[in-house]
């Protein structure tokens, strides 16, 4: 009879630490999903400023162009300008 009460409390501790061990691998796959959410917000914070930075390249190149476009259209206005003045002469 002894061997019968024993072999209960045997399953009763294989039981808890089968618990416990899912518990902890609970704990630690929690750990890693979180660690894989926080490389991800990285990731994607990453990813913002990169277009963030490419979006202020674009705008200043724009700005570089407009400048272009603005100083030849006076050179063409200039040009004009002396064009009519030639052909009154």
């Amino acid at each position: 009879m002894n061997k019968s009460k024993g072999n209960p409390d045997r399953n009763g501790q294989n039981s808890k630490k089968t618990e416990i061990s899912a518990a902890q691998l609970t704990l630690i796959a929690g750990a890693v999903v979180t660690f894989g959410d926080v490389l991800a917000t990285i990731a994607g914070v990453l990813a913002l400023e990169e277009e963030l930075q490419d979006d202020a390249e674009q705008t200043e190149y724009l700005k570089m162009q407009d400048e272009k476009i603005e100083s030849m259209q006076k050179q063409i206005d200039e040009l004009t300008l002396q064009i009519k003045n030639l052909t009154r002469r």
